[in-house]
C-alpha cells in the first residue's frame, strides 16, 4: 500500500501529533518513513518543510499550555537581538501549571501577568522590558550585561525603564544582579565584555 504524502493528508502545515495523524487516517507506522520526521515523543513534521527556528518554536509552542511564554534568549532573538534562540528554548511557564521537563526547553517558573506578554513573529513572547530583566538578572555577571547592553543599544527598552524598574522592585529575585548589569552596560559603546 502507497503511503500518503504530507500535501495528500493536510499535515503540510507545520508541526503536528501522532493523534493528528490517525484523525487524517495516518498510523503511527506510517509516520516512520522519509517522508516524516520525528521531532519529539508523538510529534513529527513533513519532510517537505525546513527544519528552522519557526519550526522548532512551533513545536514547543504546541507542547505547552496557553499560558506560557518564550522567555530569555528565545524572547531576546524575537525582539531581535542577536542571540542563539534555542540552545535552548527558553520558556516561563506559571508554577502551578503541571508541566513535564522536555529535552531542548528550559522551562523557568515564575509568575508572568499577562501585561508581561505580547505577540512576536506569532509568538507568545515576555515583553522587551520583562526580557531585559530576565536576561540581566542572571547568574553570569558578563552575560547579564552584555544583554542589557544589547537591548539597550537596539532601542528595544530604555535606560530609564530599566532604572524605574529596579527603584520599584527592590526585593525581588536577582535586582541586585540586575542593577549591577545596568550600572556596567552602557548603550553608546560596544562593550568590550560582549567578546569575553
Amino acid at each position: 500500500m502507497r503511503a500518503l504524502s504530507a500535501l495528500e493528508v493536510g499535515l503540510d502545515s507545520g508541526p503536528f501529533f501522532v493523534v493528528e495523524a490517525r484523525e487524517m487516517g495516518l498510523t503511527w507506522k506510517a509516520l516512520q518513513n522519509k517522508g516524516w520526521s520525528r521531532l519529539s515523543r508523538g510529534q513529527y513534521v513533513s519532510s517537505r518543510l525546513i527544519r528552522d527556528i519557526n519550526v522548532t518554536l512551533h513545536a514547543v509552542a504546541r507542547r505547552m499550555p496557553s499560558t506560557f511564554a518564550f522567555s530569555g534568549k528565545t524572547a531576546a532573538w524575537l525582539l531581535g537581538l542577536d542571540m542563539s534562540p534555542c540552545e535552548p528554548v527558553e520558556v516561563t511557564l506559571d508554577r502551578g501549571v503541571p508541566v513535564r521537563a522536555r529535552a531542548g526547553v528550559r522551562l523557568r517558573r515564575a509568575t508572568l501577568a499577562e501585561s508581561e506578554v505580547t505577540i512576536r513573529h506569532g509568538f507568545r513572547s515576555t515583553c522587551a522590558l520583562r526580557t531585559v530583566r530576565d536576561l540581566g538578572s542572571g547568574r553570569e555577571p558578563v552575560e547579564s550585561v552584555v544583554a542589557v547592553d544589547m537591548a539597550l543599544r537596539a532601542g528595544i527598552v530604555r535606560l530609564e525603564e530599566l532604572t524605574e524598574y529596579v527603584a520599584r522592585h527592590p526585593g525581588e529575585k536577582g535586582i541586585k544582579r540586575l542593577r549591577r548589569a545596568i550600572a556596567l552596560a552602557d548603550p553608546r559603546s560596544e562593550s568590550p565584555w560582549r567578546h569575553a
